[in-house]
């Protein structure tokens, strides 16, 4: 069980509390624990409003421990809100669980230190959803925007310590997720730090994850809880489906991967059509009603689906009378390869065809030399050639700062006409703006 805390200062701390609770003032116990005066505390808890580290869109308040254990109720109320649990909820489901575990402690009473075992509990409880992150199997660049994307993301709860030293006392952090920034909140120290998403759970020199890379975070993660108000789909599918493959993609690819494993149109026109006799695509269906988490039966099967997409594939491509073969896993691949083997360059206006028809991204883009994504959003079929169509548009790059003479032309429907420019879409429907200035000549034709 994770301690919280120092403890021994803490207990020495209490005995003096018990000692001196009697000389007290009236108006002085206002600071003192809220378990001063009962045995769990009310609804009369003490909010602070703390200073930030950076500035926050919205000010965040931060709710304290006292001279106790409790990080662990408290990072559940500042990840919530004040009310959302307290200490004799906290207790009563500590003694439950450990009618479970054959007495395996679950809490401390007297300090308010609950396992993360008591945590996870409490939020189910509430009707939310808790995915256990694998922080030392994905790395954060994966994960972070994945488990993001999940409708009704709430954030995290991280216990951070030195997990290599059997005493050392761990520690409860809320990481709060509000329209696409985090904001770090410590019941201990009272610090609320907005996180950057690009170094949040970055593994740093010393082979450590840490919450952020602010020098004053200097405690390594040991364990990471995501939770949200919706099951974390597309995350366990990531993380059943991982493997040495899986970083050869970039992590927007991947996602785009698990996405389109989960996608009807997919598993119907792809997918093994004799599978389990369509109960997956009955499970896909049930999505658009109500997410929940794949039987475990069909883990197999979403597994193999994701591994096929990130095999290395071999694409047949045609340029005039040439041909080759490109080792690749995604398009981005692909057109690295061709750029480096010269088949596609800087100079040259070239895009891609296959069965005639010259392809597009899903969302209306066509495919070009700069271009990334899956096969499947370009709808290529990796098993049949695609052909280079290209023309040559000058021998060299101007430079800056020269002086040269460039002439152009540019075939094509007139979309759009001002004052000074015409907006010209050619036959591969790339749109051109002319300025009248450097227009010589136009020639109407008939395009029958």
């Amino acid at each position: 069980m994770f301690r919280a805390g120092n403890y021994e200062d803490v207990v020495a701390m209490k005995l003096e509390q018990e000692q001196e609770k009697m000389m007290l003032m009236p108006e002085q116990k206002t600071f003192q624990n809220d378990v001063d005066e009962s045995e769990y505390e009310t609804d009369d808890e003490y909010v602070y409003d703390l200073n930030q580290t950076f500035p926050l869109r919205n000010h965040k308040k931060v709710i304290l421990q006292g001279d106790d254990l409790t990080c662990g109720m408290r990072a559940l109320q500042n990840l919530f809100y004040h009310g959302f649990v307290n200490r004799e909820e906290m207790d009563n489901k500590s003694k439950f669980l450990e009618t479970l575990t054959n007495g395996i402690p679950m809490y401390d009473k007297d300090l308010g230190f609950y396992s993360i075992e008591v945590l996870n509990a409490i939020v189910k409880d509430k009707g939310y959803h808790v995915q256990r992150i694998a922080i030392d199997k994905i790395k954060n660049e994966y994960f972070v925007p994945i488990v993001a994307s999940t409708p009704f993301f709430k954030g995290y709860i991280v216990t951070i310590g030195n997990n290599n030293t059997r005493n050392d006392i761990k520690h409860y952090i809320a990481i709060q997720y509000i329209d696409g920034e985090y904001v770090m909140m410590d019941s201990l120290s009272g610090s609320s730090m907005s996180v950057p998403v690009d170094t949040l759970f970055q593994k740093r020199t010393d082979g450590c994850v840490y919450c952020s890379l602010d020098v004053s975070d200097n405690k390594p993660v040991v364990a990471v809880l995501a939770i949200g108000g919706s099951p974390f789909i597309e995350y366990f599918m990531m993380h059943q489906s991982w493997s040495d493959n899986s970083s050869l993609v970039s992590p927007k690819n991947l996602s785009c991967i698990i996405q389109e494993s989960l996608e009807m149109n997919y598993n119907s026109n792809f997918a093994n059509k004799n599978t389990n006799d369509g109960i997956i695509i009955k499970w896909l269906t049930s999505l658009q009603k109500s997410r929940s988490l794949p039987p475990d039966n069909y883990i197999g099967y979403f597994k193999n689906i994701i591994s096929d997409q990130l095999q290395m594939k071999q694409i047949l491509v045609k340029k005039g009378n040439l041909q080759t073969i490109v080792h690749c896993i995604d398009v981005g691949g692909m057109m690295k390869e061709l750029k480096e083997m010269g088949w596609l360059k800087e100079t040259q206006n070239a895009y891609l065809q296959q069965n005639n028809k010259t392809l597009f991204h899903k969302n209306g883009q066509q495919l070009n030399i700069d271009s990334d994504g899956t096969f499947n959003q370009y709808l290529i079929d990796v098993k049949k050639p695609l052909v280079i169509i290209s023309d040559k548009l000058y021998t060299y790059e101007a430079s800056v700062g020269g002086f040269y003479t460039f002439r152009s032309s540019v075939s094509g429907e007139c979309v759009e006409k001002n004052h000074n420019a015409y907006s010209i879409r050619d036959n591969h429907g790339s749109v051109h703006v002319l300025y009248k200035s450097t227009v010589e000549d136009i020639k109407k034709f008939n395009n029958n």
